[in-house]
């Protein structure tokens, strides 16, 4: 096997080699300009070997089969993860967390590749069975750790039975967010907003020209999403729409390998838009909590806005006139106060005058009973006393 392109790195599962030599990965690499670091197979499977041009890519660690770096031209530490996804339920969740660890514990730009062994949508499967709670489990792995699945060229599925009739998608590449923003993203909003902030704004102010700005920018996005986006639920109604043409006929009878293979499709299409449309739909959840709260306290955020509404006092009528010059009602406001509160007939209170008051009184009596001694006999026959009163408080109960 013999690389038909020149990659940067290259990460390969399933080598079925116990060591491999340097003469064998540069037969592969196709250059002598390579390292890599591999892990022998196991009996008769298994085997991983991950690949990368020094010049492109400088690594300063080796993690098992995850190496840590920084891309030429690049400052931001990277680390690159071979994967070959486990087979028990136990096992993938014990990774999923262990790799979550890590990446919790780094703020390096991640990129996770590999045969993960696993798919996350029903369509990425066929004439196999799709276990939902599989896919929930590494579907909720990708989106807690704000993981994006990069798009993969060629076909659709990327692993065949060895009698071929089983087809599924195990392997594709996940990276993190921050890993996208590092190389810029490719968005025809960018010339939208930029567009948008250079046209010729009037104001009198640098702030209403700022505001302006601002506004235009605003509608100019409002524009581009709509045209952009604002047919997905039509999409998404037609895809839908085929898919239940081809079900309906598949009742009817046996489809052809054409009609089959347009069934699938307009499945994998249906579900995409779908998936679209989830992320919108989440991406505005977001901004929305971040704005307005939690969607179901939306009563008490209004409640708590109107009441600090009613609570500003805006103005105050002095002497008969309205006024709503701050310092004025500040002054005004104070005034009143300490009328309230100036008590110019207040009496200064000696100690006499403090114990002539009326206070509650002990007799001296009973000053002397607080202050004789006690003894141990004394508090052994309250206990006593005290049980006897108990039991008798039980018989009576029961």
């Amino acid at each position: 096997m013999r690389l038909e392109v020149a990659p940067d790195i290259v990460a390969i599962q399933e080598s079925k080699c116990n060591e491999v030599s340097d003469k064998w990965v540069e037969l592969i690499w196709g250059s002598p300009n390579f390292q890599y670091v591999q892990k022998p197979k196991v009996e008769k499977s298994g085997g991983m070997l991950l690949i990368w041009d020094p010049t492109v890519f400088a690594v300063n660690e080796v993690h098992f089969l995850a190496i840590k770096g920084t891309w030429k031209g690049k400052f931001k530490q990277s680390i690159i993860v071979n994967v070959y996804g486990l087979h028990k339920d136990k096992e993938k969740k014990l990774f999923w967390d262990s790799l979550e660890d890590l990446m919790n514990y780094s703020d390096a730009e991640w990129v996770i590749g590999g045969d993960f062994n696993e798919v996350r949508t029903d369509d990425e499967r066929q004439n196999c069975e799709f276990i939902e709670r599989r896919a929930k489990l590494f579907n909720n792995f990708i989106e807690k750790n704000h993981l994006i699945e990069i798009p993969l060229i060629g076909k659709r599925f990327t692993r065949i039975s060895d009698d071929g009739k089983k087809f599924s998608k195990l392997d594709r590449f996940l990276v993190s967010n921050n890993f996208l923003q590092s190389w810029g993203e490719v968005s025809d909003a960018d010339s939208v907003i930029v567009e948008a902030w250079n046209k010729m704004v009037v104001g009198s102010r640098p702030d209403c020209v700022f505001r302006n700005k601002l506004k235009n920018v605003k509608e100019a996005l409002r524009v581009w999403s709509k045209f952009k986006y604002g047919s997905i639920d039509e999409e998404i109604k037609n895809w839908k729409s085929n898919v239940s043409n081809f079900e309906s006929k598949a009742d009817l009878g046996i489809l052809t390998e054409a009609e089959r293979s347009e069934w699938l499709n307009a499945r994998a299409k249906w579900n995409q838009k779908k998936k679209e449309k989830t992320g919108m739909l989440k991406q505005k959840a977001r901004i929305k909590w971040a704005t307005d709260g939690d969607e179901n306290t939306s009563f008490f955020h209004y409640s708590i806005q109107r009441n600090i509404n009613s609570s500003k006092i805006r103005g105050l009528h002095i002497n008969g006139i309205w006024e709503e010059n701050p310092t004025k009602i500040k002054d005004e406001v104070y005034d009143y106060f300490r009328k309230i509160f100036e008590d110019a007939h207040s009496v200064i209170l000696d100690y006499s005058s403090i114990m002539s008051l009326p206070f509650s009184r002990i007799t001296p009596e009973d000053v002397t009973t607080l202050e004789a001694p006690f003894f141990e006999s004394e508090i052994w026959n309250t206990i006593r006393d005290l049980t006897r009163v108990k039991h008798r408080a039980l018989m009576v109960l029961t």
